[in-house]
């Protein structure tokens, strides 16, 4: 039952009542009226009454308060000393949803930062604003690019549009919007719009390159600005053990800087490396194994590197390291096509070996810590024009030869005449009485054929014959309609057919 009271005996009227969810909620009518305070106080009573009843859904009430809110607070959300949650003032924003579930520092600011740029230049400030329509508009913006803005490639929109429809349905599922109006958006096709595409090494330049940095001098590069900036120092052997290991296990950057002395099980059968959920790009433990001749070599490495410390410092920016070692080597960093050998492409050549050993798409799948084997096989493996000329040589020779054995197998096949010297068969079928036209070599209803030989001439019966033996075989029976029945030709040339 709801009630008024005034503080102290002034001022306006307060309105005490149970929400739907039985909670004493407390509000000023902001009025000295009693009268007009009880008709506040009963609609404030009723309403709780009508949610409880289902007659009005209360999650109306929550997408209307949602709506309400700029587009900016639910990215960024708003943070306040209360800390009362949802419906006061501290609104939790997209970026700590994508914080608080474990997301990478990286990820976080790169999928906050796309959602928001696509929320701008859609020019949306409500949720229901935020329309297909101008989605994709946005999306053509930026595609287009600006006096600031480079253009950008199909794979940067999909990213751009995997981000705010991230965004999207997240606002589904922590109840602020009742339905996703991005949900049937698709993206665009990344392989007609190809900026940088990579390309693997082949085994003459992997050997250059190892080679390379291990009579390489040291690589120094410094890393922060002002007094927190330090100085760091990749030897030429650690590089050369950096690209094995590399090609060796298909690791990412991430995944190789975040190894220690405690990954490498090298005494293990078979000699495996492991990766932490924390530094894997899909959050899983990945042990991966390695060869035996990878082994033995980084035992040696291994052997004086202190416990519990990263084994490789890199750089930022490791493209950079990997093309000083290219020049010395003499490989191009862009090929002929077009294509680029940075260092994401030691993974693609780790991944076309296996692929192109002859593994099953199950086995390359696996070992590239993919989720599907069609990424596998599409995007990362690299197969060469003399992969394919080796398929092309398990063909058969259709050179003809002198001793007919390729006419024989032709006609084997089905593709010659395999019946031009051997006897003639019988067709098993029989034409329709009263045809004018018999096809050569076609056996007619009375067995004769245009070369036939007459000493294999059978009895014949004539249609009549057989139509009077028929009838005079024939009983009348008391339940026959009267009236002349007509004979079936095709029933008729079938039987005669058989008794020939």
């Amino acid at each position: 039952m709801a009630s008024i009271y005034k503080r102290r005996g002034n001022g306006p009227y307060i309105v005490s009542w149970y929400d739907y969810a039985g909670r004493r909620r407390a509000k000023s009518t902001r009025t000295t009226d009693k009268r007009a305070a009880e008709r506040i106080a009963a609609k404030l009573e009723a309403d709780p009454a009508l949610r409880r009843d289902g007659v009005i859904d209360a999650r109306d009430d929550r997408y209307a308060a949602a709506e309400r809110r700029p587009l900016s607070e639910h990215l960024d959300g708003i943070e306040d000393s209360t800390g009362r949650g949802w419906g006061n003032r501290a609104v939790v924003g997209f970026r700590h949803h994508l914080a608080n579930k474990g997301s990478t520092e990286k990820h976080v600011s790169q999928t906050h930062g796309y959602a928001a740029r696509v929320v701008e230049m859609a020019g949306a400030e409500h949720i229901s604003e935020l329309t297909p329509s101008r989605v994709l508009d946005a999306i053509a913006t930026i595609q287009a690019g600006d006096e600031t803005h480079l253009s950008a490639s199909a794979k940067t929109c999909n990213m751009y549009l995997a981000a705010v429809k991230q965004f999207t349905r997240w606002l589904v599922r922590d109840g602020r919007a009742a339905t996703d109006a991005l949900a049937h958006l698709t993206g665009f096709n990344a392989a007609t719009d190809r900026r940088r595409v990579r390309r693997d090494l082949t085994s003459d330049e992997l050997s250059k390159l190892i080679q390379a940095a291990e009579c390489g001098t040291d690589m120094t590069w410094r890393t922060g600005r002002g007094p927190d900036s330090s100085q760091l120092t990749i030897t030429g052997p650690d590089r050369a053990i950096l690209y094995r290991l590399a090609v060796g296990t298909g690791f990412r950057v991430a995944e190789l800087a975040s190894l220690t002395p405690e990954s490498f099980d090298l005494d293990d059968d078979p000699p495996t490396v492991t990766v932490l959920a924390a530094c894997s790009k899909h959050r899983r433990e990945d042990v991966q194994p390695i060869r035996r001749d990878l082994a033995d070599r980084l035992r040696p490495w291994l052997a004086d590197m202190p416990v519990g410390a990263p084994v490789f410092i890199l750089p930022e920016k490791t493209a950079m390291m990997l093309r000083a070692d290219l020049d010395a080597a003499g490989i191009p960093y862009v090929d002929d096509a077009g294509r680029v050998a940075d260092f994401h492409a030691l993974r693609h050549t780790y991944i076309s070996r296996i692929v192109n050993s002859g593994a099953s798409a199950r086995v390359a799948m696996e070992l590239a810590r993919h989720s599907t084997p069609t990424l596998t096989i599409g995007r990362y493996s690299h197969t060469r024009l003399h992969d394919l000329s080796q398929a092309l040589d398990s063909l058969p020779d259709e050179t003809p030869t002198r001793d007919g054995t390729e006419a024989a197998a032709v006609r084997a096949t089905g593709t010659d005449d395999a019946t031009r010297n051997t006897p003639q068969k019988r067709p098993q079928y029989c034409p329709q009485l009263a045809r004018e036209t018999v096809r050569n070599d076609a056996s007619r209803c009375d067995g004769r054929t245009r070369d036939a030989d007459p000493d294999e001439a059978r009895n014949l019966l004539s249609c009549a014959e057989d139509s009077d033996t028929v009838r005079s075989g024939a009983t009348e029976r008391s339940n026959t309609r009267p009236g002349t029945r007509t004979p079936n030709p095709l029933v008729k040339s079938q039987l005669l057919c058989q008794l020939s």
